[in-house]
């Protein structure tokens, strides 16, 4: 799975620069520029992305896993389980004329 982030947009960065900007205007007694108040859930989902975006996009250890057994000869999986898998992810995108299922129930 891959998550992206918020395309180079710092929430908390641009806080902290207008905070700045508006202390130094106080202080010179020019026009307070704009304010952005950025509430705790979005300081707590700022945080989220960060620590998602820093998780691979791969299970390192699952792929080895399969090469191993595949260069093995054991990797096994049914032609049945494959078709199951597929009908049921295209299901959850709606890839099948509108009918869309959102249950993981299958997976």
């Amino acid at each position: 799975m891959k998550v992206t982030g918020s395309r180079g947009f710092d929430p908390l960065k641009l806080y902290s620069q207008t905070a700045g900007k508006a202390n130094r205007a106080d202080r010179q007694g020019e026009a307070r520029p704009d304010q952005v108040s950025i509430s705790n859930e979005g300081k707590v989902m700022h945080r989220a992305m960060q620590a998602l975006s820093s998780i691979p996009d791969l299970r390192e250890e699952k792929v080895q896993s399969v090469r191993q057994q595949v260069k093995a000869g054991t990797y096994e999986v049914s032609g049945k389980e494959i078709v199951r898998k597929v009908f049921s992810r295209a299901m959850r995108r709606g890839d099948l004329g509108g009918i869309r299922n959102t249950t993981d129930e299958d997976d």
